[in-house]
């Protein structure tokens, strides 16, 4: 190929990357042990991660990393300009400063009982996020950004409630059971106070209970505002704390055991309904395939798959792409610099549904890139 017209051809490959990678700041808060316990309590996994961007850091996690939430104390925006946020936009008691609505077409969302309601007959952010997921909201639809400002516990069980959805599906009723008496007790508190808590229909034992963990929740955010009120990264850590002492009390230890670590490398969107995503796990392709389709829904397309530092392997998921993975090959080969020519022997290849980088010098391409080829091989 003639040395200008690769130029060309590079140039628009990273001109029209849409492809990201975790950042290198990418962080993950401790958690502490419970309040007034004498040992720390077994931990779950650390699910929740913070991440950089360019606007400012925000919280995700492994199971939902396409969800982003986003603290900022200042954040008021109008009712108007709450409904022409960007698509995928879920605004959280009091981020937006209007009524309770759901746009579906656009998929914006505001979960509030303070404005322009009766306060006293809506039902909380929380109990609002519970009965979205429970009515069949798929976060793993689209990408979704969660705003809020003060994160309240009515707030952080919202928020928690919404990153836990995939579990809180008709195939969990365990988990259900366990998260559904937290977030209608603290719904109650948030509207109407103590003194009506015997809407909850729980038995006194059993609503002693629930208050205590509250409480216990509660003294995590006390805590972080004695050392000083948190912004930023420190906010979104005081944040983890919560989430992970409410994953303490819902989940059985042993419940995400059985899940398979993966690292999300890179990811590009190769039409507005389909993802390509790099990554890595312990495991081969096929035994990958059913782990990402429970964390990206019917948006997985194509998975690439990182067995070493130089090495991958394809598959095409969505049979209904325009093209299989020979488009991505003749991509993958024009912009490798470890593939000399098209027509040599060590290159990108394979079958349309499944192949794998260059056997012999495997690529020199990294996953940001081979994400980015990816989408530049499909994308219309």
């Amino acid at each position: 190929m003639e040395p200008d017209r690769t130029d060309r051809v590079v140039e628009r490959f990273l001109r029209g990357s849409k492809a990201r990678q975790p950042s290198p700041d990418e962080t993950e808060a401790e958690i502490l042990p419970l309040p007034g316990a004498d040992e720390p309590a077994p931990q779950p996994p650390m699910r929740y991660l913070i991440r950089q961007a360019d606007d400012g850091p925000y919280l995700t996690s492994r199971e939902t990393p396409e969800l982003k939430v986003r603290l900022d104390p200042s954040l008021a925006v109008t009712a108007a300009a709450a409904r022409k946020a960007p698509e995928g936009t879920i605004f959280l008691d009091g981020a937006a400063q209007g009524e309770p609505f759901l746009d579906h077409q656009r998929r914006v969302f505001n979960l509030d009982h303070h404005e322009g309601v009766i306060r006293r007959f809506t039902l909380s952010a929380c109990e609002q996020a519970m009965i979205l997921v429970l009515r069949g909201l798929d976060l793993r639809e689209r990408p979704w950004t969660i705003l809020a400002n003060q994160p309240d516990l009515d707030t952080v069980m919202a928020i928690w409630v919404l990153m836990n959805s995939v579990h809180l599906g008709e195939d969990q009723p365990a988990i259900r059971r366990a998260a559904m008496p937290l977030v209608r007790v603290e719904g109650l508190i948030d509207s109407q106070g103590l003194e009506l808590l015997e809407f909850g229909g729980l038995a006194e034992a059993e609503m002693q209970e629930i208050v205590a963990k509250l409480d216990r929740l509660r003294e995590v955010e006390l805590s972080a505002l004695a050392g000083g009120k948190p912004t930023g990264t420190g906010q979104l850590e005081t944040l983890i704390e919560q989430l992970r002492l409410l994953d303490r009390m819902i989940y059985p230890i042993d419940f995400f055991e059985t899940l398979p670590a993966v690292e999300e490398l890179a990811l590009a969107e190769l039409s507005p309904q389909r993802i390509a995503v790099v990554c890595r796990c312990e495991g081969g392709i096929y035994e990958l395939e059913p782990v990402l389709k429970r964390l990206y829904g019917k948006r997985l397309g194509i998975i690439v798959l990182q067995k070493s530092d130089n090495s991958y392997t394809l598959r095409q998921v969505d049979t209904f792409l325009p093209g299989n993975l020979e488009v991505a090959y003749t991509t993958l080969n024009l912009l490798d610099p470890a593939v000399r020519n098209s027509r040599a022997s060590n290159r990108w290849g394979g079958s349309g549904e499944i192949g794998g980088s260059p056997r012999s010098s495997g690529t020199r391409l990294d996953p940001a890139a081979i994400a980015a080829a990816c989408r530049l091989a499909y994308h219309r």
